[in-house]
């Protein structure tokens, strides 16, 4: 068992129950203990470094006295029923203010309240303002100790409620942290609300700001692990999320910086092949590779506003078909997807590719044809469609240029892809899955 008197008030301050309202239930069991005992004033008497409180009482009015003047402290080391036949004639107790007062007690009986982890928090006692020579008989001895078991119980029930509470609380409140942290961008900012977190459940939001809830960690106290565990815990999350934040900020640096140096060399490469095909006779060829560069720079300078982080199918696809100028002649339309840099760039070059057919063979051949460009997610899987109108009659292709196989190898270069070629204009569909497009 538990004697150290730090210890000793250390648990009975993690009960969590000096100082709070009258409970029915302790005051009914000092009352059958002191029917029981046959005395006129029975308390539950818990001792604290500096009082005794009492959680319940029975033939007196009073809620707590000075730990001087408390009988249960005395032999508390040994956690046995203490008995003190007459008050006066104790050389511990004759002089004790509740002995010599008005009420001049005379008779005391005391079982001691034993928690499962071996610490005494206090004491049932009994007493008579009479002396009892013989003090209690077995049978009330007996009765009296099982009592104190049943108000050990009450209490350790009670601790037990109050950390179940409180580990929720605290679970809680670290599952709001998460939240805040990922809301909030600004280092300080990040800080204050691990700060404000950590002390709202801890009952520290004073003076300090809730520096107290960091604090407490370097306080160790017994019985308050799981508080010390939650401002670890606060702690931890702070440094990820600020580590996070500080490897995104790094990551976006880079990101900026190689997208920059990509950009410069794709228009390096765009102006060196213009220079190197400068005299090239047939300059078909040569134009379209321009464009090729072209669309895969669009591609590239929707990812590149978005730091290259995933970018919107219909973000690429606008830039891609806007550096043609066909303007409304394009409808473009379905839902919101989100497009891998790999898929981006993929989708470009087969987008560029079906508008290079369109507008040399195609609906925008002429001057009234249209393409719409629409799409739907099924299933988990993204369905394109491309649908030519207005243009001159179309035929199948007599052989398989670049392009073509370009067309074929799809939105993510592995397919699925389905080309018919009525009357009316060129109709395809490309199929993949959803979740695959957004692979970097």
């Amino acid at each position: 068992m538990q004697h150290d008197l730090t210890t000793r008030v250390a648990a009975l301050h993690a009960l969590d129950i000096l100082d709070t309202p009258r409970e029915r239930g302790y005051d009914d069991i000092a009352m059958i203990a002191a029917h029981v005992c046959a005395v006129p004033i029975a308390l539950v008497s818990l001792l604290d470094l500096d009082r005794q409180w009492f959680k319940a009482h029975h033939g007196i009015e009073v809620r707590e006295t000075s730990i001087e003047q408390s009988v249960c402290r005395l032999e508390i080391e040994h956690p046995a029923l203490l008995e003190i036949e007459d008050l006066t004639a104790d050389p511990r107790t004759c002089d004790n203010p509740l002995v010599t007062g008005e009420r001049a007690f005379r008779f005391y009986a005391g079982a001691p309240l034993i928690l499962r982890d071996g610490n005494v928090v206090g004491r049932l006692c009994m007493i008579d303002t009479v002396a009892r020579p013989g003090g209690l008989d077995a049978e009330q001895r007996r009765l009296l100790e099982a009592l104190a078991r049943q108000v050990s119980d009450h209490l350790e029930l009670h601790r037990l409620a109050r950390q179940s509470e409180r580990r929720a609380a605290l679970q809680a409140a670290l599952a709001g942290l998460d939240a805040q942290l990922q809301a909030v961008g600004d280092f300080d900012a990040m800080t204050k609300s691990a700060i404000a977190v950590a002390a709202a459940p801890l009952g520290l939001e004073g003076e300090h700001g809730g520096w107290d809830a960091f604090a407490a960690v370097a306080r160790p106290h017994a019985e308050r692990r799981d508080e010390q565990w939650f401002v670890q815990s606060v702690g931890d999350r702070l440094a990820a999320a600020i580590a996070r934040r500080r490897a995104d900020e790094l990551q976006a640096m880079l990101n900026g910086e190689i997208g920059h140096r990509l950009k410069n060399m794709l228009s390096m490469v765009q102006s060196i092949a213009t220079q190197t095909l400068r005299g090239v006779p047939d300059r078909a060829p040569v134009i379209e590779f321009e464009r090729r560069l072209m669309a895969l720079s669009a591609a590239h300078g929707a990812l590149f506003e978005r730091d290259w982080q995933p970018a919107g199918l219909d973000a690429v696809a606008h830039a891609v078909l806007g550096v043609w100028g066909f303007g409304e002649r394009i409808a473009l339309g379905g839902p919101a997807v989100v497009l891998g840099a790999r898929a981006a760039l993929t989708f470009s070059l087969v987008l560029h590719e079906m508008m290079t057919n369109a507008v040399k063979y195609g609906a925008l051949s002429n001057d009234n044809g249209r393409v719409a460009v629409t799409w739907r997610v099924d299933d988990g899987r993204l369905v394109l469609a491309w649908r030519e109108t207005g243009g001159p009659c179309v035929r199948p292709p007599a052989r398989r240029g670049f392009g073509s196989r370009l067309i074929g190898l799809g939105l993510i270069g592995e397919g699925g892809v389905a080309i018919r070629y009525p009357v009316h204009g060129v109709e395809a569909e490309f199929e993949t899955a959803i979740d695959r497009l957004t692979e970097a």
